[in-house]
């Protein structure tokens, strides 16, 4: 099986690579504008009344940067052990999540 660094190399690989990190953080950019309409919706203030205290609501939204941010260095100190085959097939479950947005983003209209 050739791989991509066989196919690829130079400036093409970069190009390549710039453009899947472009498009993994458009997702994380979007998931940010989502959980920022949830923070001021009417449904959760009132399950959550807490969060209408501006320091409670800025640590709730801080909360979601830094789940990332450990996120990526765990998924770092796990693919240092693990290896780069059994780390990545974690990610294809993650699939179903992918289709879920595409779907969302798709839809004409709100769910009820």
């Amino acid at each position: 099986m050739v791989g991509l660094s066989e196919r690829f190399s130079g400036t093409v690989l970069i190009v390549l690579i710039t453009i899947v990190n472009a498009t993994s953080m458009s997702w994380f950019g979007y998931d940010q504008g989502v959980f920022s309409g949830v923070l001021i919706s009417k449904d959760f203030k009132k399950w959550f009344p807490e969060t209408n205290e501006a320091n409670i609501s800025g640590i709730t939204s801080s909360c979601f940067a830094l789940g990332a941010f450990f996120g990526a260095i765990f998924a770092f100190t796990l693919g240092d052990k693990l290896g780069r085959r059994k780390t990545i097939a974690p990610y294809f479950a993650c699939l179903n999540l992918h289709v879920g947005l595409c779907s969302k983003i798709a839809m004409r209209k709100p769910a009820r």
